[in-house]
């Protein structure tokens, strides 16, 4: 996968490793599930590893393109029936949602991905990250937020955003540039998304 600039920006940190835990509020389609399992790749096949990916129900996972369009390599097998990959080398990336939630703490992880953070179960979530924290693993809350003031991305930042262990940022189409520059007045023009919408979908705050 070819990273777009945003993208390569927190491979970069990551590998630095100057951050533990990373905020990052995308507009939608941006690429963020595509990128997340990539970073999730790139960990189990640089070294062993064990990674879980946290998505708010195991059915969206299953009928989403960047998981579906995942194959059986000789490096990797993807178990679809249980969302789970297992490397020749020893690593894994275990799929986690409500549905198989007493999966986490089987192993130590050195990496979590929670995906779509704003619609997962704050509870969950803090399960989770407290055993990725305790085994020294990386931290990665990836979605586009809400408007409404309680979502969980926006009670998240407000609670870390002077954390020196945390990188956070909140990126609007205009940042990304990912969709053609006059995609959004179009589909506005032609009634197919409302200015809430727009805000909402394409120009995440925190």
């Amino acid at each position: 996968m070819k990273m777009r600039d945003y993208q390569s920006n927190i491979k970069e940190k990551l590998d630095s490793k100057e951050f533990r835990r990373f905020l990052l509020a995308w507009p939608r389609r941006s690429g963020k599930d595509k990128f997340a399992i990539q970073l999730c790749m790139d960990k189990c096949l640089e070294s062993k590893s064990v990674v879980y990916y946290v998505v708010p129900m195991l059915r969206m996972a299953r009928n989403s393109s960047p998981f579906t369009d995942l194959k059986n390599t000789d490096e990797y097998v993807f178990h679809v029936k249980d969302m789970f990959i297992e490397f020749a080398n020893g690593s894994s990336i275990t799929f986690l949602g409500e549905e198989n939630s007493e999966k986490v703490g089987l192993f130590p992880p050195n990496l979590c991905i929670f995906s779509e953070y704003s619609m997962i179960d704050p509870a969950l979530a803090s399960k989770i990250a407290a055993v990725c924290d305790d085994s020294g693993g990386n931290s990665i809350f990836i979605g586009t937020p809400f408007l409404k003031e309680d979502d969980p991305m926006r009670v998240l930042y407000n609670k870390v955003k002077d954390d020196k262990n945390w990188y956070t940022e909140a990126l609007t189409i205009d940042d990304t540039k990912h969709m053609p520059p006059d995609y959004i007045k179009e589909q506005i023009d032609n009634g197919l998304i409302s200015e809430e919408a727009k805000q909402k979908e394409f120009y995440p705050s925190l």
